[in-house]
Parts: C-alpha cells; structure tokens; sequence
C-alpha cells in the first residue's frame, strides 16, 4: 500500500502526529493532493522555530508560511545560538502579528533587542 493511496480523512488523522514544521517539511509539494489537504483541510498548525537552519527557516517563511498564517495557533521564534538573528529574517519577510488570526500563544526566547521586540509584538 501506498501512503497516496490512503484516504484523505485518514492522512488528515495521521498529520496531527507531526510538529508543524515537520509536517510542512515532510508533504510540501509531494504532490498537489498533499498540498490541497496541508493547505486547505488541515485545521491549525503549531510552528516551533527554536531550533531550525536558516535555510529551512528561509524555505518555509518564502513558500508555506504566507498559505497558512491564518491557521498557526502557536508561533516559537528565538534569537539564540541554535537561531541567531531569527527574528530579523522574520519581519525582513514582512510577517505580523494581525496577520495571524487564531494565533493563541506566542513563544519569544532570547530576544537581545528591544526594536525587534517590539515589532514582534
């Protein structure tokens, strides 16, 4: 059995199983039956940027992010070792809270300046 074969209520099931990111990383673009349901069906994301490439982080703010910013309940962004200038490259791809309309919890971690604080927030 193939894993296109299933039924799309069951691959809806078996996506609540992922983080967000990984989800995203793993059925982005497999094909456009993948994207209909990761885009259109599946109900609310939570996105941990904590500990991400900046070429994922990249990847995923240019070609996911602007789709599903409407169903991301809880947001991570960090400024640490792992993550350095993340939030920069975040408000450089012009994202803002009020576009993030059922956002319900906002994780801010290490965040040196007060500027990007702000602009965040």
């Amino acid at each position: 059995m193939h894993l296109e074969s299933l039924a799309n209520e069951l691959l809806l099931y078996l996506f609540e199983f992922f983080d967000g990111i990984q989800l995203l990383r793993a059925f982005h673009d497999f094909n456009s039956r993948f994207n209909h349901l990761l885009y259109n069906h599946y109900r609310v994301y939570r996105i941990d940027f904590h500990s991400i490439s900046k070429y994922q982080f990249d990847d995923l703010c240019q070609y996911c992010l602007p789709s599903i910013t409407d169903q991301i309940i809880s947001l991570t962004i960090s400024d640490d070792d792992e993550t350095p200038n993340l939030p920069a490259i975040f408000l450089s791809y012009n994202f803002t809270l009020d576009k993030f309309t059922r956002l319900q919890s906002l994780s801010l971690y290490s965040i040196q300046s007060f500027a990007q604080l702000s602009q965040l927030i």
